[in-house]
């Protein structure tokens, strides 16, 4: 996918994504639509990602999983990833980092309490029935 999105980047001079690409190959029209699927499509996702951050903070802290409250706790990671957007670039690509950081040190955590459990005697031998 990303060597298509390169292939079709190197045939315009001007961004706009995959908006500019489909205008491009198939016309204004096809480029509106494809514009707003888009559009669209970041909108319903990061509502998505927002809305299960929220499910995700009821489950760590059971007090505050009355409805109400995951709704405001989904606005509130709307609302700051749309403050680290206001501010610019680089508390955004800061965030990121810290994010990914995040995800390491949790796979870090994970594989350090989890390989002391490791039975090499399971890893050998043959496969269950119906596993290929």
């Amino acid at each position: 996918m990303a060597l298509c999105y390169a292939e079709a980047a190197s045939r315009v001079d001007r961004t706009g994504g995959p908006y500019v690409y489909a205008s491009e190959a198939f016309g204004p029209r096809i480029g509106f639509v494809v514009g707003w699927m888009c559009f669209a499509n970041s909108v319903f996702s990061f509502a998505a990602v927002s809305s299960v951050a929220a499910a995700y903070f009821g489950k760590l802290v059971p007090a505050a999983s009355a409805p109400l409250t995951l709704k405001a706790v989904a606005l509130l990671v709307i609302a700051v990833f749309a403050l680290l957007n206001y501010r610019g670039a680089k508390p955004g690509a800061i965030a990121v980092d810290l994010f990914t950081i995040g995800k390491f040190v949790v796979l870090l955590v994970l594989v350090s309490a989890l390989l002391p459990q490791l039975q090499p005697a399971r890893l050998s031998g043959p496969l269950p029935s119906g596993a290929a």
